[in-house]
Order: structure tokens, then C-alpha cells, then sequence
């Protein structure tokens, strides 16, 4: 974890040019391009489901703050929209490295791929 956050926070972050190249983002993208929200969970208690399920509601409020691009526009801007969703919750799922909060992000992804 990024020494800077600290324990007890996850970054949400993401950079347009990833999704739109589907490449690991350059030293050419410019700051403008990245949005990062930071998600604060000092207050749960991630060895329990309900805390890890709020930490995970918390996240994907903030990579949707992160990744708003007026995906209502058009279908391709919902597409990025979509894609910018998925990785930045993956990253920030990861971050957190807590099996309770992998394992409602797993649920959550297996809903997602039935539907």
C-alpha cells in the first residue's frame, strides 16, 4: 500500500488512457487523466462480512466518481465507463488484501457475469 494513504485507506484511481488502450498507463498520460478518490475504512472491521461488504459499497461509490465520464452519452462512452469500473474496483479490492473484502468482491463479480 502507498505509504503516503496509509493503514485504514484505499485509493480508487484511474487512468482514461488505460481503458481506451487497454495497455498499463504510460509516463505520457498527463495528471489531468487521472482521477483518484481516496476511500477511508479505519472505522470497520474487515474480518467481518458486513464491514467488508460496506468497505466494498464504498469502493464501488467511489470508482463511479472516479470513472464518470457521461456514460449516458452514448454506448461507447459506456463501454470505457464499464471497463474504467471493473479495473479501478479490482485495484482497489486488491489494495485492500483482505480475504472478507475479496470474497464479497468475487460474489459481487458472479452476480454481475449471470445477469
Amino acid at each position: 500500500m502507498n505509504s503516503a494513504i496509509g493503514k485504514g485507506c484505499a485509493l480508487v484511481s484511474f487512468a482514461l488512457a488505460t481503458v481506451l488502450t487497454g495497455h498499463m498507463a504510460s509516463a505520457a498520460i498527463s495528471t489531468d487523466d487521472v482521477k483518484t478518490v481516496v476511500v477511508r475504512y479505519q472505522d470497520l472491521d474487515l474480518s467481518q462480512p458486513k464491514d467488508a461488504q460496506r468497505l466494498y459499497a464504498r469502493i464501488t461509490r467511489a470508482a463511479r466518481t472516479a470513472c464518470d465520464n457521461n456514460p449516458s452519452s452514448d454506448l461507447g462512452r459506456l463501454a470505457v465507463y464499464e471497463s474504467c469500473l471493473r479495473t479501478a474496483i479490482t485495484n482497489a479490492v486488491t489494495q485492500v488484501n483482505s480475504p472478507q473484502l475479496t470474497s464479497v468482491y468475487q460474489t459481487a463479480i458472479q452476480r454481475v457475469s449471470r445477469s
